[in-house]
């Protein structure tokens, strides 16, 4: 099979692939249910694509014409479940360091705190693992470059997962407490 890269979808793009396939079904979604659909794909075609699926069937299986931001998060669960060989994929295409900083982040993230490189260095030591700023530096660098992360619109500090869903299934199926008696 060919390779090609695929692209993350723009906005309006995105909004058309999930709007207007359904729109002859009478099938509706709220507005904030597509914004979430949106934040946790970050317009990635594959998981919007996964998520337009589990969605319909939820329709078709309640038979509802119209779904909401509670619809979206009830199938988050079973998306992450759909997507896992991809995200197992670019997990093990990760170095331990690249890993150790994936788990720091999807943490912090999930309690609220900033995703800085100082406050990933934190937890890090935390956890016993000695990486280095520059080594944190490096990984994040090469994570964004591979669309796995991205700087965050909140501040040029802090970073975030280009991909909401890969937070997500770390925080279901990885530990940093392993990782860190893995790379001992």
């Amino acid at each position: 099979a060919l390779y090609r890269q695929v692209g993350m979808l723009d906005d309006r793009s995105a909004r058309q692939l999930i709007v207007e396939p359904v729109q002859g079904c009478g099938l509706v979604y709220d507005d904030l249910a597509v914004d979430k659909m949106l934040r946790v794909t970050g317009g990635h075609p594959y998981f919007l694509q996964l998520l337009c699926y589990a969605l319909v069937n939820l329709h078709n299986r309640e038979r509802r014409n119209y779904l909401t931001i509670e619809d979206v998060n009830r199938t988050l669960a079973e998306i992450v479940g759909l997507g896992e060989a991809h995200l197992t994929f670019l997990w093990g295409e990760s170095s331990l360091q690249e890993q150790a900083v994936l788990l720091a982040l999807a943490q912090l993230l999930s309690t609220g705190e900033p995703g800085t490189q100082g406050a990933i260095a934190r937890l890090l030591e935390e956890f016993g693992l000695q990486v280095s700023r520059a080594g944190i530096a490096e990984a994040m660098g090469q994570m964004i470059r591979r669309g796995i992360l991205q700087r965050a619109e909140q501040g040029p500090n802090r970073y975030e997962f280009t991909v909401d869903l890969m937070r997500l299934w770390l925080e279901e199926s990885r530990s940093l407490g392993l990782l860190a008696d893995e790379m001992m």
